[in-house]
Protein backbone atom coordinates (compact mmCIF):
# COMPACT_ATOMS: atom_id res chain seq x y z
CA UNK A 1 0.00 0.00 0.00
CA UNK A 2 1.09 3.55 -0.69
CA UNK A 3 -0.16 5.69 2.20
CA UNK A 4 -1.23 9.29 1.72
CA UNK A 5 0.39 10.17 5.04
CA UNK A 6 3.39 8.98 6.99
CA UNK A 7 3.14 9.98 10.63
CA UNK A 8 6.61 9.67 12.16
CA UNK A 9 7.17 9.69 15.91
CA UNK A 10 10.86 9.60 16.79
CA UNK A 11 10.61 10.89 20.34
CA UNK A 12 8.20 8.54 22.09
CA UNK A 13 5.12 10.78 22.28
CA UNK A 14 2.80 9.91 25.21
CA UNK A 15 -0.19 7.74 24.35
CA UNK A 16 -2.97 10.29 24.97
CA UNK A 17 -1.13 13.05 23.10
CA UNK A 18 -0.58 10.80 20.09
CA UNK A 19 -4.22 9.68 20.17
CA UNK A 20 -5.31 13.32 20.01
CA UNK A 21 -3.02 14.06 17.08
CA UNK A 22 -4.20 11.03 15.14
CA UNK A 23 -7.77 12.21 15.68
CA UNK A 24 -6.72 15.58 14.23
CA UNK A 25 -5.63 13.83 11.01
CA UNK A 26 -9.13 12.42 10.52
CA UNK A 27 -10.14 15.92 9.37
CA UNK A 28 -8.29 15.12 6.14
CA UNK A 29 -9.36 12.67 3.47
CA UNK A 30 -6.80 10.04 4.40
CA UNK A 31 -6.77 6.95 2.18
CA UNK A 32 -3.83 5.44 4.00
CA UNK A 33 -1.78 6.34 7.05
CA UNK A 34 1.55 4.74 7.97
CA UNK A 35 2.56 5.33 11.58
CA UNK A 36 6.26 4.88 12.31
CA UNK A 37 6.86 5.08 16.04
CA UNK A 38 9.83 4.92 18.40
CA UNK A 39 8.38 3.39 21.60
CA UNK A 40 4.80 4.62 21.93
CA UNK A 41 2.31 2.09 23.44
CA UNK A 42 0.21 0.12 20.95
CA UNK A 43 -3.24 1.73 21.13
CA UNK A 44 -4.60 3.16 17.88
CA UNK A 45 -7.83 4.41 16.36
CA UNK A 46 -9.19 2.82 13.20
CA UNK A 47 -7.58 5.43 10.95
CA UNK A 48 -4.22 3.65 11.24
CA UNK A 49 -3.64 1.33 8.28
CA UNK A 50 0.09 0.59 8.59
CA UNK A 51 2.07 0.34 11.81
CA UNK A 52 5.78 -0.06 12.42
CA UNK A 53 7.09 -0.34 15.96
CA UNK A 54 10.82 -0.08 16.55
CA UNK A 55 13.04 1.47 19.21
CA UNK A 56 15.73 2.68 16.82
CA UNK A 57 14.50 5.75 14.88
CA UNK A 58 17.20 5.60 12.21
CA UNK A 59 16.30 1.99 11.45
CA UNK A 60 12.63 2.90 11.00
CA UNK A 61 13.34 5.67 8.55
CA UNK A 62 15.94 3.89 6.44
CA UNK A 63 14.05 0.59 6.20
CA UNK A 64 10.66 2.10 5.40
CA UNK A 65 12.07 4.52 2.82
CA UNK A 66 13.28 1.47 0.91
CA UNK A 67 9.98 -0.44 1.06
CA UNK A 68 7.30 2.25 0.59
CA UNK A 69 7.12 4.13 -2.69
CA UNK A 70 6.63 7.87 -2.33
CA UNK A 71 5.53 10.43 -4.87
CA UNK A 72 4.67 14.12 -5.01
CA UNK A 73 1.28 13.53 -3.40
CA UNK A 74 2.76 11.85 -0.33
CA UNK A 75 2.90 13.77 2.96
CA UNK A 76 5.54 13.03 5.56
CA UNK A 77 4.40 14.25 8.98
CA UNK A 78 6.77 14.40 11.98
CA UNK A 79 5.55 14.68 15.54
CA UNK A 80 7.44 17.30 17.54
CA UNK A 81 8.07 17.75 21.23
CA UNK A 82 9.37 20.89 22.86
CA UNK A 83 13.08 20.83 23.62
CA UNK A 84 13.88 17.88 21.31
CA UNK A 85 16.38 18.50 18.49
CA UNK A 86 14.63 16.33 15.94
CA UNK A 87 17.49 16.42 13.41
CA UNK A 88 19.68 14.48 15.83
CA UNK A 89 17.24 11.57 15.46
CA UNK A 90 16.99 11.72 11.66
CA UNK A 91 20.02 10.38 9.74
CA UNK A 92 21.16 12.31 6.68
CA UNK A 93 20.67 9.15 4.63
CA UNK A 94 16.90 9.42 5.16
CA UNK A 95 16.72 12.76 3.37
CA UNK A 96 18.80 11.55 0.43
CA UNK A 97 16.57 8.53 -0.03
CA UNK A 98 13.40 10.55 0.50
CA UNK A 99 14.27 13.08 -2.22
CA UNK A 100 15.97 10.63 -4.56
CA UNK A 101 13.30 10.86 -7.27
CA UNK A 102 10.31 12.77 -5.88
CA UNK A 103 9.43 15.87 -3.88
CA UNK A 104 6.93 14.75 -1.20
CA UNK A 105 5.62 17.34 1.22
CA UNK A 106 7.32 17.26 4.64
CA UNK A 107 5.29 18.60 7.57
CA UNK A 108 5.21 18.70 11.34
CA UNK A 109 2.16 18.01 13.48
CA UNK A 110 2.60 20.19 16.53
CA UNK A 111 0.46 19.95 19.62
CA UNK A 112 -1.25 23.29 19.11
CA UNK A 113 -0.72 24.61 15.59
CA UNK A 114 -1.74 21.59 13.54
CA UNK A 115 0.03 20.80 10.28
CA UNK A 116 2.75 23.12 9.03
CA UNK A 117 6.00 22.76 7.02
CA UNK A 118 8.83 21.12 8.94
CA UNK A 119 11.66 23.51 9.84
CA UNK A 120 14.57 21.90 11.71
CA UNK A 121 16.72 25.04 11.95
CA UNK A 122 14.10 27.79 11.84
CA UNK A 123 15.73 29.96 14.53
CA UNK A 124 19.31 29.82 13.24
CA UNK A 125 21.18 32.91 12.03
CA UNK A 126 23.16 31.91 8.93
CA UNK A 127 26.89 32.50 8.99
CA UNK A 128 27.45 30.61 5.72
CA UNK A 129 25.72 30.94 2.35
CA UNK A 130 25.67 27.97 -0.02
CA UNK A 131 25.18 28.92 -3.67
CA UNK A 132 24.13 26.24 -6.17
CA UNK A 133 23.24 27.49 -9.65
CA UNK A 134 20.74 24.73 -10.46
CA UNK A 135 17.70 23.05 -8.89
CA UNK A 136 19.42 20.51 -6.54
CA UNK A 137 16.22 18.53 -5.75
CA UNK A 138 15.27 15.81 -6.44
CA UNK A 139 18.77 14.33 -6.28
CA UNK A 140 18.52 12.47 -9.59
CA UNK A 141 22.07 13.29 -10.69
CA UNK A 142 25.41 12.87 -8.92
CA UNK A 143 25.92 16.61 -9.41
CA UNK A 144 22.74 17.36 -7.43
CA UNK A 145 23.51 14.71 -4.81
CA UNK A 146 26.87 16.33 -4.14
CA UNK A 147 25.26 19.76 -3.63
CA UNK A 148 22.56 18.39 -1.32
CA UNK A 149 25.23 16.51 0.62
CA UNK A 150 27.22 19.72 1.12
CA UNK A 151 24.11 21.44 2.50
CA UNK A 152 23.38 18.53 4.86
CA UNK A 153 27.01 18.49 5.96
CA UNK A 154 26.90 22.17 6.90
CA UNK A 155 23.48 22.03 8.61
CA UNK A 156 24.17 18.83 10.54
CA UNK A 157 27.65 20.16 11.36
CA UNK A 158 26.12 22.99 13.40
CA UNK A 159 26.89 25.65 10.78
CA UNK A 160 23.75 27.75 10.19
CA UNK A 161 23.53 28.00 6.40
CA UNK A 162 21.52 30.11 3.98
CA UNK A 163 20.84 28.69 0.51
CA UNK A 164 20.57 30.23 -2.95
CA UNK A 165 19.44 27.98 -5.82
CA UNK A 166 18.40 28.64 -9.40
CA UNK A 167 15.59 26.21 -10.11
CA UNK A 168 13.03 25.46 -12.80
CA UNK A 169 10.47 28.03 -13.92
CA UNK A 170 7.53 25.81 -12.94
CA UNK A 171 5.59 24.56 -9.92
CA UNK A 172 8.59 22.61 -8.63
CA UNK A 173 10.40 25.78 -7.62
CA UNK A 174 8.24 26.52 -4.58
CA UNK A 175 8.35 22.88 -3.45
CA UNK A 176 12.16 22.91 -3.75
CA UNK A 177 12.31 26.11 -1.70
CA UNK A 178 10.08 24.61 0.97
CA UNK A 179 12.07 21.38 1.22
CA UNK A 180 15.42 23.18 1.42
CA UNK A 181 13.90 25.29 4.20
CA UNK A 182 13.91 22.14 6.35
CA UNK A 183 17.66 22.64 6.66
CA UNK A 184 18.01 26.41 6.30
CA UNK A 185 16.28 29.41 7.84
CA UNK A 186 16.94 31.46 4.68
CA UNK A 187 16.33 29.99 1.23
CA UNK A 188 16.31 32.00 -2.00
CA UNK A 189 15.00 30.11 -5.03
CA UNK A 190 14.72 31.86 -8.39
CA UNK A 191 14.05 30.55 -11.90
CA UNK A 192 17.24 29.89 -13.82
CA UNK A 193 17.67 32.28 -16.74
CA UNK A 194 20.56 31.18 -18.88
CA UNK A 195 22.96 33.72 -20.31
CA UNK A 196 22.83 34.56 -23.99
CA UNK A 197 25.54 33.45 -26.37
CA UNK A 198 27.44 36.16 -28.18
CA UNK A 199 27.26 36.35 -31.98
CA UNK A 200 30.88 35.21 -32.29
CA UNK A 201 30.24 32.21 -30.07
CA UNK A 202 27.08 31.33 -31.99
CA UNK A 203 29.07 31.38 -35.25
CA UNK A 204 31.76 29.21 -33.65
CA UNK A 205 29.15 26.65 -32.60
CA UNK A 206 27.76 26.56 -36.12
CA UNK A 207 31.21 25.91 -37.52
CA UNK A 208 31.80 23.27 -34.83
CA UNK A 209 28.55 21.54 -35.76
CA UNK A 210 29.48 21.56 -39.46
CA UNK A 211 32.88 20.01 -38.85
CA UNK A 212 31.38 17.34 -36.59
CA UNK A 213 28.88 16.35 -39.29
CA UNK A 214 31.66 16.15 -41.87
CA UNK A 215 33.56 13.89 -39.48
CA UNK A 216 30.50 11.65 -39.11
CA UNK A 217 29.80 12.62 -35.48
CA UNK A 218 26.22 12.84 -34.25
CA UNK A 219 24.94 15.09 -31.49
CA UNK A 220 26.65 18.00 -29.80
CA UNK A 221 29.96 17.95 -27.99
CA UNK A 222 29.76 18.42 -24.20
CA UNK A 223 29.86 21.94 -22.75
CA UNK A 224 33.33 23.31 -22.23
CA UNK A 225 34.41 25.22 -19.14
CA UNK A 226 33.92 28.66 -20.71
CA UNK A 227 30.51 27.72 -22.12
CA UNK A 228 29.17 26.68 -18.75
CA UNK A 229 30.35 29.97 -17.27
CA UNK A 230 28.76 31.88 -20.14
CA UNK A 231 25.38 30.28 -19.44
CA UNK A 232 25.36 30.47 -15.63
CA UNK A 233 27.77 33.18 -14.40
CA UNK A 234 25.64 36.09 -15.61
CA UNK A 235 25.47 39.67 -14.28
CA UNK A 236 21.86 38.99 -13.26
CA UNK A 237 22.96 36.13 -11.02
CA UNK A 238 25.66 38.37 -9.53
CA UNK A 239 23.02 40.96 -8.68
CA UNK A 240 20.83 38.29 -7.08
CA UNK A 241 23.77 36.99 -5.05
CA UNK A 242 24.61 40.51 -3.87
CA UNK A 243 21.03 41.13 -2.77
CA UNK A 244 20.91 37.81 -0.87
CA UNK A 245 24.17 38.62 0.94
CA UNK A 246 22.78 42.01 1.98
CA UNK A 247 19.97 40.23 3.88
CA UNK A 248 22.41 38.14 5.96
CA UNK A 249 24.01 40.34 8.63
CA UNK A 250 25.92 37.48 10.32
CA UNK A 251 27.41 36.09 7.11
CA UNK A 252 31.11 35.16 7.09
CA UNK A 253 31.48 32.43 4.43
CA UNK A 254 30.17 31.81 0.91
CA UNK A 255 30.44 28.28 -0.51
CA UNK A 256 29.66 28.04 -4.23
CA UNK A 257 29.65 25.18 -6.73
CA UNK A 258 31.89 25.27 -9.77
CA UNK A 259 34.88 27.39 -10.75
CA UNK A 260 32.87 28.19 -13.89
CA UNK A 261 30.48 30.18 -11.66
CA UNK A 262 33.42 32.21 -10.41
CA UNK A 263 32.88 35.15 -12.72
CA UNK A 264 29.50 35.81 -11.08
CA UNK A 265 31.13 35.42 -7.68
CA UNK A 266 34.00 37.85 -8.43
CA UNK A 267 31.64 40.70 -9.25
CA UNK A 268 30.33 40.46 -5.69
CA UNK A 269 33.57 39.47 -3.94
CA UNK A 270 35.20 42.76 -4.92
CA UNK A 271 32.66 44.56 -2.75
CA UNK A 272 32.83 42.10 0.15
CA UNK A 273 36.47 41.47 1.15
CA UNK A 274 35.23 40.62 4.65
CA UNK A 275 33.78 37.29 3.45
CA UNK A 276 35.59 34.00 2.92
CA UNK A 277 34.90 32.57 -0.57
CA UNK A 278 35.03 28.76 -0.89
CA UNK A 279 34.73 26.97 -4.25
CA UNK A 280 33.42 23.39 -4.32
CA UNK A 281 34.75 22.18 -7.66
CA UNK A 282 32.78 18.90 -7.89
CA UNK A 283 34.34 18.34 -11.34
CA UNK A 284 37.57 19.94 -12.52
CA UNK A 285 37.08 20.55 -16.23
CA UNK A 286 40.72 20.46 -17.28
CA UNK A 287 41.01 17.03 -15.64
CA UNK A 288 37.97 15.83 -17.60
CA UNK A 289 39.43 17.25 -20.82
CA UNK A 290 42.75 15.49 -20.34
CA UNK A 291 41.17 12.01 -20.32
CA UNK A 292 37.99 12.56 -22.34
CA UNK A 293 39.62 12.53 -25.77
CA UNK A 294 37.33 10.15 -27.66
CA UNK A 295 36.05 11.16 -31.07
CA UNK A 296 32.45 11.88 -30.06
CA UNK A 297 33.62 14.50 -27.54
CA UNK A 298 36.00 16.26 -29.89
CA UNK A 299 36.00 20.03 -30.15
CA UNK A 300 37.59 21.56 -33.23
CA UNK A 301 37.69 25.23 -32.24
CA UNK A 302 38.69 25.17 -28.59
CA UNK A 303 42.14 25.12 -27.10
CA UNK A 304 42.40 22.73 -24.13
CA UNK A 305 45.39 24.64 -22.79
CA UNK A 306 43.47 27.93 -22.95
CA UNK A 307 40.48 26.38 -21.16
CA UNK A 308 42.82 25.01 -18.48
CA UNK A 309 44.49 28.38 -17.98
CA UNK A 310 41.15 30.17 -17.59
CA UNK A 311 39.86 27.61 -15.08
CA UNK A 312 43.01 27.83 -12.95
CA UNK A 313 42.80 31.61 -13.00
CA UNK A 314 39.20 31.51 -11.79
CA UNK A 315 40.08 29.00 -9.07
CA UNK A 316 42.87 31.27 -7.84
CA UNK A 317 40.32 33.89 -6.79
CA UNK A 318 38.81 31.54 -4.18
CA UNK A 319 40.15 31.60 -0.63
CA UNK A 320 39.67 27.84 -0.23
CA UNK A 321 39.02 25.08 -2.77
CA UNK A 322 37.19 21.80 -2.15
CA UNK A 323 38.34 18.81 -4.19
CA UNK A 324 36.03 15.81 -4.32
CA UNK A 325 38.85 13.26 -4.75
CA UNK A 326 42.59 12.80 -4.14
CA UNK A 327 43.18 12.75 -7.91
CA UNK A 328 41.54 16.18 -8.36
CA UNK A 329 43.63 17.53 -5.47
CA UNK A 330 46.79 16.20 -7.12
CA UNK A 331 45.82 17.66 -10.50
CA UNK A 332 45.16 21.15 -9.13
CA UNK A 333 48.24 21.15 -6.93
CA UNK A 334 50.35 19.85 -9.81
CA UNK A 335 49.06 22.67 -12.00
CA UNK A 336 50.62 25.18 -9.61
CA UNK A 337 47.38 26.36 -7.96
CA UNK A 338 48.56 28.20 -4.88
CA UNK A 339 45.44 27.89 -2.74
CA UNK A 340 44.47 25.74 0.27
CA UNK A 341 42.81 22.65 -1.21
CA UNK A 342 40.71 20.37 1.00
CA UNK A 343 39.74 16.86 -0.10
CA UNK A 344 36.06 16.44 0.81
CA UNK A 345 34.43 13.44 -0.89
CA UNK A 346 31.32 13.80 1.29
CA UNK A 347 29.06 11.21 2.92
CA UNK A 348 27.73 8.01 1.30
CA UNK A 349 25.92 6.41 4.23
CA UNK A 350 22.70 6.51 2.19
CA UNK A 351 23.79 3.24 0.55
CA UNK A 352 25.22 1.56 3.63
CA UNK A 353 23.73 -1.90 3.49
CA UNK A 354 23.16 -3.80 6.73
CA UNK A 355 21.89 -6.96 5.05
CA UNK A 356 24.26 -9.90 5.51
CA UNK A 357 24.76 -12.07 2.45
CA UNK A 358 25.06 -15.73 3.34
CA UNK A 359 24.20 -17.66 0.17
CA UNK A 360 27.33 -19.25 -1.32
CA UNK A 361 26.27 -18.64 -4.92
CA UNK A 362 26.39 -14.87 -4.36
CA UNK A 363 30.16 -15.14 -4.20
CA UNK A 364 30.06 -15.18 -7.99
CA UNK A 365 27.32 -12.60 -8.47
CA UNK A 366 28.67 -9.42 -10.07
CA UNK A 367 26.94 -6.11 -10.63
CA UNK A 368 27.06 -2.94 -12.72
CA UNK A 369 24.69 -0.01 -12.27
CA UNK A 370 24.46 3.24 -14.18
CA UNK A 371 22.47 5.69 -16.26
CA UNK A 372 22.50 5.59 -20.04
CA UNK A 373 25.12 8.32 -20.59
CA UNK A 374 28.16 8.16 -22.85
CA UNK A 375 30.71 7.67 -20.06
CA UNK A 376 28.79 4.76 -18.54
CA UNK A 377 28.49 3.21 -22.00
CA UNK A 378 32.27 3.36 -22.37
CA UNK A 379 32.63 1.61 -19.02
CA UNK A 380 30.16 -1.12 -20.01
CA UNK A 381 32.01 -1.58 -23.31
CA UNK A 382 35.17 -2.41 -21.31
CA UNK A 383 33.17 -5.04 -19.40
CA UNK A 384 31.68 -6.43 -22.61
CA UNK A 385 34.97 -6.50 -24.50
CA UNK A 386 37.38 -7.82 -21.85
CA UNK A 387 36.17 -8.22 -18.27
CA UNK A 388 33.12 -10.43 -18.61
CA UNK A 389 34.57 -12.84 -21.21
CA UNK A 390 37.55 -13.33 -18.87
CA UNK A 391 35.37 -13.84 -15.79
CA UNK A 392 32.95 -16.26 -17.45
CA UNK A 393 35.83 -18.28 -18.98
CA UNK A 394 37.30 -18.83 -15.52
CA UNK A 395 33.99 -19.20 -13.67
CA UNK A 396 31.11 -20.42 -15.87
CA UNK A 397 28.84 -20.22 -12.79
CA UNK A 398 29.30 -16.40 -12.52
CA UNK A 399 26.40 -14.10 -13.27
CA UNK A 400 26.11 -10.38 -13.92
CA UNK A 401 23.21 -8.19 -12.73
CA UNK A 402 22.95 -4.98 -14.79
CA UNK A 403 20.78 -2.24 -13.27
CA UNK A 404 19.72 1.27 -14.22
CA UNK A 405 18.75 3.00 -17.46
CA UNK A 406 21.88 1.61 -19.13
CA UNK A 407 19.96 -1.66 -19.55
CA UNK A 408 18.16 0.01 -22.48
CA UNK A 409 21.43 0.62 -24.35
CA UNK A 410 22.66 -1.34 -27.36
CA UNK A 411 25.82 -2.25 -25.43
CA UNK A 412 23.80 -3.88 -22.65
CA UNK A 413 21.59 -5.73 -25.14
CA UNK A 414 24.63 -7.07 -27.02
CA UNK A 415 26.18 -8.22 -23.74
CA UNK A 416 22.99 -10.03 -22.75
CA UNK A 417 22.67 -11.63 -26.19
CA UNK A 418 26.28 -12.83 -26.12
CA UNK A 419 25.97 -14.29 -22.62
CA UNK A 420 22.25 -15.10 -22.20
CA UNK A 421 22.83 -17.61 -19.40
CA UNK A 422 24.90 -15.30 -17.18
CA UNK A 423 23.75 -11.70 -17.83
CA UNK A 424 20.46 -10.34 -16.54
CA UNK A 425 19.06 -6.85 -17.32
CA UNK A 426 17.16 -5.57 -14.27
CA UNK A 427 16.44 -2.05 -15.48
CA UNK A 428 15.57 0.51 -12.83
CA UNK A 429 15.71 -0.88 -9.28
CA UNK A 430 13.49 0.55 -6.54
CA UNK A 431 15.86 -0.31 -3.70
CA UNK A 432 19.63 0.15 -3.72
CA UNK A 433 19.83 -1.81 -0.48
CA UNK A 434 18.10 -4.82 -2.00
CA UNK A 435 20.25 -4.61 -5.13
CA UNK A 436 23.56 -4.48 -3.27
CA UNK A 437 22.49 -7.31 -0.96
CA UNK A 438 22.27 -9.64 -3.99
CA UNK A 439 25.63 -8.63 -5.46
CA UNK A 440 29.00 -9.67 -4.07
CA UNK A 441 31.31 -7.74 -6.42
CA UNK A 442 30.72 -4.52 -8.35
CA UNK A 443 32.40 -3.90 -11.70
CA UNK A 444 33.48 -0.28 -12.07
CA UNK A 445 35.98 0.40 -14.84
CA UNK A 446 36.41 4.15 -15.38
CA UNK A 447 36.87 5.50 -18.90
CA UNK A 448 37.06 9.24 -18.10
CA UNK A 449 38.82 10.63 -15.04
CA UNK A 450 36.65 13.23 -13.40
CA UNK A 451 36.00 13.96 -9.76
CA UNK A 452 34.84 10.91 -7.83
CA UNK A 453 33.00 7.92 -9.24
CA UNK A 454 30.00 7.68 -6.93
CA UNK A 455 29.14 4.11 -7.95
CA UNK A 456 32.56 2.87 -6.77
CA UNK A 457 32.15 4.47 -3.35
CA UNK A 458 28.56 3.27 -3.02
CA UNK A 459 29.68 -0.31 -3.72
CA UNK A 460 32.28 -0.17 -0.94
CA UNK A 461 29.81 1.40 1.49
CA UNK A 462 27.42 -1.45 0.70
CA UNK A 463 30.10 -3.98 1.61
CA UNK A 464 30.81 -5.18 -1.93
CA UNK A 465 34.18 -6.00 -3.42
CA UNK A 466 35.15 -3.58 -6.16
CA UNK A 467 36.90 -4.19 -9.47
CA UNK A 468 38.18 -1.01 -11.10
CA UNK A 469 41.07 0.15 -13.29
CA UNK A 470 43.98 2.59 -12.99
CA UNK A 471 41.78 5.66 -13.45
CA UNK A 472 39.30 4.39 -10.88
CA UNK A 473 41.89 3.84 -8.17
CA UNK A 474 43.34 7.34 -8.72
CA UNK A 475 39.93 8.81 -7.87
CA UNK A 476 39.52 6.65 -4.76
CA UNK A 477 43.05 7.02 -3.47
CA UNK A 478 45.27 4.32 -2.01
CA UNK A 479 44.67 1.89 0.86
CA UNK A 480 41.04 1.02 0.17
CA UNK A 481 40.22 -2.47 1.43
CA UNK A 482 38.36 -4.69 -1.03
CA UNK A 483 39.51 -2.91 -4.21
CA UNK A 484 41.26 -4.80 -7.02
CA UNK A 485 42.84 -2.94 -9.94
CA UNK A 486 42.30 -4.65 -13.30
CA UNK A 487 44.77 -4.08 -16.13
CA UNK A 488 43.91 -2.98 -19.67
CA UNK A 489 43.74 -6.58 -20.93
CA UNK A 490 42.03 -7.98 -17.84
CA UNK A 491 45.15 -8.59 -15.79
CA UNK A 492 44.27 -9.27 -12.17
CA UNK A 493 40.83 -10.79 -12.79
CA UNK A 494 41.95 -14.42 -12.50
CA UNK A 495 43.86 -13.71 -9.30
CA UNK A 496 40.81 -11.98 -7.81
CA UNK A 497 38.50 -14.89 -8.68
CA UNK A 498 40.79 -17.37 -6.97
CA UNK A 499 40.99 -15.19 -3.86
CA UNK A 500 37.20 -14.75 -3.85
CA UNK A 501 36.54 -18.48 -3.68
CA UNK A 502 38.83 -18.72 -0.65
CA UNK A 503 36.70 -16.34 1.43
CA UNK A 504 35.36 -18.40 4.35
CA UNK A 505 33.06 -15.99 6.25
CA UNK A 506 31.60 -13.71 3.59
CA UNK A 507 29.12 -11.81 5.84
CA UNK A 508 31.93 -10.91 8.26
CA UNK A 509 34.19 -9.91 5.36
CA UNK A 510 31.52 -7.59 3.97
CA UNK A 511 31.09 -5.97 7.37
CA UNK A 512 34.84 -5.38 7.33
CA UNK A 513 34.65 -3.68 3.94
CA UNK A 514 31.81 -1.47 5.15
CA UNK A 515 33.69 -0.46 8.27
CA UNK A 516 36.81 0.57 6.35
CA UNK A 517 34.79 2.52 3.76
CA UNK A 518 32.80 4.23 6.52
CA UNK A 519 36.02 5.63 7.99
CA UNK A 520 36.53 7.61 4.77
CA UNK A 521 33.03 8.17 3.45
CA UNK A 522 30.75 8.15 6.52
CA UNK A 523 28.80 10.95 8.19
CA UNK A 524 31.29 11.25 11.02
CA UNK A 525 34.16 12.36 8.77
CA UNK A 526 32.28 14.11 5.97
CA UNK A 527 33.26 17.80 5.64
CA UNK A 528 35.21 17.79 8.89
CA UNK A 529 38.01 19.87 7.33
CA UNK A 530 35.54 22.34 5.83
CA UNK A 531 33.63 22.68 9.10
CA UNK A 532 36.86 23.29 10.96
CA UNK A 533 37.87 26.06 8.54
CA UNK A 534 34.58 27.93 8.51
CA UNK A 535 34.23 27.65 12.29
CA UNK A 536 37.39 29.73 12.65
CA UNK A 537 36.72 33.40 13.31
CA UNK A 538 39.81 34.68 11.50
CA UNK A 539 39.30 36.55 8.24
CA UNK A 540 40.96 35.26 5.05
CA UNK A 541 44.47 36.48 4.27
CA UNK A 542 44.55 37.51 0.63
CA UNK A 543 47.33 38.22 -1.81
CA UNK A 544 47.54 39.96 -5.16
CA UNK A 545 45.52 37.27 -6.96
CA UNK A 546 42.33 38.28 -5.18
CA UNK A 547 39.93 40.99 -6.31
Amino acid sequence: MQPAFWLIDLVGTPEVDLQNRLTFLTRYAVDGLAVLTANTPLYWPEVVKVLTLCREPAEILIRETETVKLDRASRIVFLLRTGVELHTRIPRAFWKRLFARALPEVLELSKCAGLRPLRLFADSKPTTLFVFPERMLPVERAYYLRAFDVLLGLAYGSQPTAVMVLGPANNDLERIRSLLSIFSSSVTARPLVRGRRSLSHWLLLRAESLFRRLAGLTGSAPLRYTERGMLFATPENSELLSSVIDTLPDLRNVVYTGAWFGRAIRRVARKRPDLRWICDTHDVFFVLDSSNDSAENRHYFYSASSQRRLELKELSYADIILAISPSDHAAMSGAGLNRPILVEPGSFTHVENKTSVCEADRLMCFGFIGSNNCNNLKCLEIIQRTWWPTIIAERPDARLELAGAICRSDVALRLAETFPESVRLLGFVDSLESYYSTVGTMLSPIAVQGGLNFKSVEALMAGCFLLTNDIGIRCLGDSMDGVTVVGKNGEGLKRFLVALTQEVDMPARREELRAVANQRYGDEVAYSSLLSVISANSLPVRDGNHP
